[in-house]
């Protein structure tokens, strides 16, 4: 039996003809007093930066739909007081604030508990928020002092419990904005399932480091012009989103460089398997194209780029693959786009 025979690659990424440019963590002034603006500001800035659907995640609160015309709001929240914060994505129903309280302190020893909670009582899409960055548990809080910040460990041990990871969030510093590696480690863990999210975190969007810098682009059958001009039922839009981020039908995108420039058109990607072979298609020039694999078996990941032949043959060892493209967004910038992970099985069949 040959390589291809033997092997089974599953892709999430379902190659529909449309793309929504989606925001899945921002905060009002429902979150930051001092510095946010209102809801609908909010809201109305990310529509005329050309994105379709904002989850509008204010700290331990789900904040009302504020009606924005042209721009899709979905609930959300992001619960967290301590080190382990996570974000509920379309949440169908509300908590009580006695409710979310209990669950959204320091839960060091009861991560499973909230994010069991996001996925059930609220029926959320849990994501491990900025897990590289440093936020500490203080006393008041936690008993224990357990230091900052979601731990390897941690991540992969509650892997089951969220659907994802942000792997960039711009309202960190520098060099704690990327968790890749994170991502990795889970991954190889074998949560091959786990998806990859971009983020702004935007606290104030007249900090343009952290507006319009990442986002993630679901892949949908719903034509964004349709809903623009108000053709499509916004239930059954915001369904089509929620279902489609579930099953990871969606691209992580970053936009990295000095220039001021907002509102990037999104790339078209689409993602092909044929027997072992996987092939990536854009629809405007890649600078580089790079195939990263991992094996939970030997604990390790590779990366390979083929920059002028975007095809990758899946070899025995691999358990997953995600595919990262460069392309140029012009002023340049670049924008880095994330595919999640492929799962690659074996087949049993006997000779």
């Amino acid at each position: 039996m040959n390589n291809e025979q033997r092997l089974s690659i599953q892709n999430p990424h379902r190659n529909y003809p449309f793309w929504h440019k989606v925001q899945i963590h921002c905060h009002s002034q429902e979150s930051d007093a001092r510095r946010g603006l209102t809801p609908a500001a909010l809201e109305a800035a990310y529509r005329d930066a050309g994105y379709t659907c904002v989850f509008l995640t204010d700290h331990n609160r789900v904040t009302p739909d504020p009606q924005v015309p042209g721009i899709l709001h979905i609930d959300g929240a992001e619960y967290g007081l301590g080190r382990h914060h996570a974000l509920a994505l379309g949440i169908e129903q509300r908590s009580n604030e006695a409710t979310i309280n209990s669950v959204t302190g320091c839960a060091c020893r009861h991560i499973s508990k909230r994010l069991l909670h996001i996925a059930e009582a609220d029926r959320a899409i849990a994501v491990a928020a900025h897990p590289s960055a440093r936020h500490f548990c203080t006393r008041l809080i936690c008993p224990h002092g357990c230091g900052g910040g979601w731990s390897p460990q941690e991540l992969t041990k509650h892997a089951g419990h969220f659907a994802g990871v942000e792997i960039f969030n711009a309202n960190n510093a520098a060099r704690r904005r990327w968790s890749l590696n994170r991502w990795d480690e889970v991954l190889m863990a074998g949560s091959f399932k786990t998806w990859g999210f971009a983020s702004d975190d935007c606290h104030d969007i007249r900090n343009r480091k952290t507006f319009d810098r990442g986002w993630i682009l679901v892949n949908s059958e719903i034509d964004p012009k349709e809903w623009q001009q108000g053709h499509v039922d916004p239930v059954v839009l915001r369904r089509d989103i929620v279902e489609n981020i579930r099953g990871g039908n969606f691209w992580a995108v970053v936009r990295q460089g000095r220039g001021s420039r907002v509102g990037v058109a999104p790339p078209g990607l689409h993602i092909t398997v044929s027997g072992d072979l996987i092939s990536v298609a854009a629809d405007r020039a890649c600078e580089d194209i790079k195939f990263v694999c991992g094996s939970s078996s030997r604990q390790a990941s590779t990366s390979e780029s083929v920059a002028k032949a975007p095809i990758y043959r899946v070899r025995d060892w691999e358990d997953y693959i995600r595919i990262q493209v460069v392309l140029k967004s012009g002023e340049g910038e670049l924008l880095r786009a994330f595919s999640q992970p492929l799962c690659v099985r074996r087949r049993t069949e006997e000779r």
